[in-house]
């Protein structure tokens, strides 16, 4: 037996814990209302002819195991899960993504995912407006409030070149984390959020990501049109303002 250990009866239940085998024995001789069987106590009378738990064993006709100990046993509420809040709601929205690309295909993903974002997008810009107390956002404003609120969702977005035309923004962090690998589709939200901010308040948005760490990309770089232009260029999605759309 190692020091050390704890020990187990398979008969009994009698522990012996942190203790070298001879102090063991010892300690069991100090405290013989441990052994519940008289058998077992009867056998604490010839103690004093053995020295180790192995004699002790051997003379009381009881197996000896390790017995594993409290403090070493992870409970399920202390285990090292990979799971909370945060987490469990960024790869709920993978899953959900994924699941969509796989059935209906990227284009109609996409589709399905910019309706949730332009709600998101009226939402974000409402909550903007008021905390700003104005009535609209001057270019400036979105400019800063795109940067922010993909910092308050852990993005870190950035203004690259801003002018009257447009406002080119990159991003070294996707709020989605490594989960976004893969999922293209789900970067609708950044295209409909700011595209819904930016046209609400501006009149007009075209926007094109022309990179985006979804696709393998080191940075995102996001190009924001403020004006539409003459004639339809590729990969860009256009916002109107809801009562300028009729």
């Amino acid at each position: 037996m190692k020091a050390g250990q704890a020990y187990k009866t398979e008969r009994n239940a009698i522990y012996f814990k942190g203790t070298p085998p001879a102090a063991a024995v010892t300690m069991a001789r100090s405290f013989p209302t441990i052994l519940a069987k008289q058998s077992s106590r009867a056998c604490l009378a010839r103690l004093p002819v053995v020295s180790t738990l192995s004699d002790f064993g051997t003379l009381c006709s009881i197996r000896w195991r390790p017995a594993v100990s409290a403090a070493s046993t992870p409970t399920v509420e202390a285990g090292e899960v990979g799971l909370e809040r945060d987490i469990f709601l960024r790869r709920l929205l993978r899953e959900l993504a994924g699941t969509l690309q796989d059935v209906v295909g990227l284009e109609e993903a996409s589709g399905y995912i910019s309706v949730v974002g332009a709600a998101m997008g009226e939402h974000i810009d409402g909550e903007y407006r008021r905390a700003l107390a104005v009535d609209r956002l001057s270019r400036e404003q979105v400019s800063t409030v795109l940067v922010d609120l993909k910092r308050r969702i852990q993005g870190d977005f950035f203004v690259v070149e801003e002018t009257e035309d447009r406002i080119v923004l990159g991003n070294r962090a996707c709020p989605f984390g490594e989960l976004v690998l893969g999922r293209p589709s789900l970067c609708m939200m950044t295209s409909n959020v700011f595209g819904s901010i930016a046209a609400q308040n501006l009149g007009y948005a075209g926007v094109a990501l022309s990179q985006t760490i979804a696709q393998g990309h080191p940075e995102c770089r996001v190009v924001v049109h403020l004006r539409p232009s003459e004639n339809a260029e590729p990969g860009v999605r256009e916002y109107f303002r809801r009562d300028d759309a009729g």
